[in-house]
């Protein structure tokens, strides 16, 4: 293979990965547009998998800190709606 193809090989790869993602994040196509189109379980298991670790590794850690951030910047106002009105 030629040096120069091995970054065009890398680069669609990812944008598959990034395609398949998008979709399984679709509201309105996610895992079963696959399933529509006969793909194999074992491919739809693969999308899934491959979503849930992109999502592990970037934004789980971001959710979880964006909460705390919120709670130390709001913590003592927190007021139930029995409280509020």
């Amino acid at each position: 293979m030629l040096p120069h193809c091995n970054g065009f090989v890398v680069m669609c790869c990812r944008f598959l990965i990034y395609s398949f993602r998008s979709i399984v994040l679709h509201p309105g196509l996610k895992l079963e547009y696959f399933r529509n189109q006969d793909w194999e379980q074992e491919w739809i298991d693969a999308a899934e998998s491959l979503t849930r670790e992109e999502y592990k590794e970037s934004y789980e850690n971001e959710d979880q800190l964006a909460d705390m951030e919120s709670e130390a910047r709001v913590g003592p106002f927190l007021l139930s709606s029995s409280q509020c009105c």
